[in-house]
């Protein structure tokens, strides 16, 4: 059952936030100009364990984040980074987040789309963690683009744990001479993201001593990372050529029985009206796969406790989605939250239990 696999959810019939397609975009993508994958080095696991690549069983090191990669050709950059002054229109701020960033670009571009569903794309990133990856349920998080200005007093990213269960993160941008702007991961106890949520909410920060850093080689260059579990944030940029430019893609298995590690909460403080209904698609896509695998898969003739087991953790999904969206439960944000003055607690990872 836990190996059980559905196929990914497509993209909403209707767009969210009055974001119009755009039907004149000029650049088409093309996986053999715009792509130049390559193996990360190593991956550095939740329990602090350089493995180096290829590796001989994804499915047993459980990935904190990778070594850097060659993701974009320098034709893929500049296509990106065109396809993106196109559309930064669209750039705003998030609060307690990005002084700017862009969000649900895919609803709009189809380059962002073909890149993001690519199945070469797709292919290379699974083999980073075992199992068959997708883009995650959330349009709006395909893709984020963060723009990290030049002399900010406050860091391209604040420290977080990410709300959804991977994440790609690739630079765009020139990072010659760059001072600062640099990926922090949080180095100890990686597979308990609790730990770190409780120096986040209280201090904003990590202690020096559970901090490693990561810089890219040069634009085009990608980490992935199993954002949910660890800690991460981007320093300031103190010197640069030019703005930092990141392109954030949001990635989950295919397997609808896998712990849930989407929370609401991000989602619902910074995309508007697409929150409740992306949530919804996501939660019914996961009970959904469920029952299939009911209907289709199971032997459970006289398995009572079984077949109720399947059929209430479907109902747990639904009653959990239609809470949340309703406003009758609610979710602490995994990031410390400045309109709240009492960051002493723990953060609750409620979505955890599904």
């Amino acid at each position: 059952m836990e190996h059980y696999e559905v196929s990914p959810l497509s993209l909403p019939k209707s767009s969210p936030n009055n974001i119009k397609k755009n039907l004149q975009e000029d650049v088409q993508f093309d996986p053999k100009k715009h792509l130049d994958l390559t193996m990360p080095m190593y991956i550095k696991t939740l329990d602090g364990e350089n493995v180096p690549f290829p590796l001989k069983n994804a499915a047993k090191h459980n990935v904190a984040f990778s070594a850097p990669f060659k993701v974009l050709s320098a034709e893929g950059v500049k296509a990106f980074r065109q396809v993106i002054a196109q559309n930064e229109d669209l750039a705003q701020p998030f609060k307690n987040r990005q002084k700017k960033a862009i969000r649900g670009i895919a609803y709009r571009s189809k380059f962002f789309c073909d890149f993001t569903y690519s199945p070469i794309l797709l292919k290379h990133l699974s083999k980073c963690t075992g199992k068959a990856l997708a883009p995650h349920n959330f349009p709006m998080n395909i893709s984020q683009i963060n723009f990290g200005e030049i002399g900010s007093d406050k860091g391209a990213d604040v420290w977080h744990i990410d709300s959804v269960p991977y994440v790609l993160v690739i630079l765009l941008s020139d990072s010659a001479g760059m001072i600062g702007g640099q990926l922090q991961v949080s180095k100890a106890k990686f597979g308990d993201p609790k730990l770190a949520l409780e120096y986040i909410r209280r201090d904003g920060k990590l202690p020096e001593d559970m901090v490693n850093t990561v810089n890219y080689p040069a634009a085009g260059y990608g980490i992935f990372m199993q954002g949910s579990r660890i800690a991460h944030a981007v320093t300031p940029v103190l010197q640069a050529s030019e703005p930092r430019l990141t392109l954030v893609n949001s990635y989950q298995s295919l397997k609808p029985f896998e712990e849930d590690a989407t929370l609401y909460k991000v989602f619902q403080t910074i995309d508007g009206d697409a929150a409740p209904f992306e949530y919804a698609r996501h939660k019914a896509w996961r009970a959904s796969g469920q029952l299939h695998y009911l209907m289709k898969e199971a032997k459970y003739f006289g398995k009572t406790e079984k077949i109720a087991s399947v059929l209430n953790k479907a109902i747990d999904e639904l009653v959990y989605a239609r809470d949340l969206i309703t406003g009758k439960i609610e979710e602490d944000a995994p990031y410390k939250d400045t309109d709240n003055e009492d960051n002493t607690s723990d953060i609750k990872l409620v979505n955890s239990k599904l």
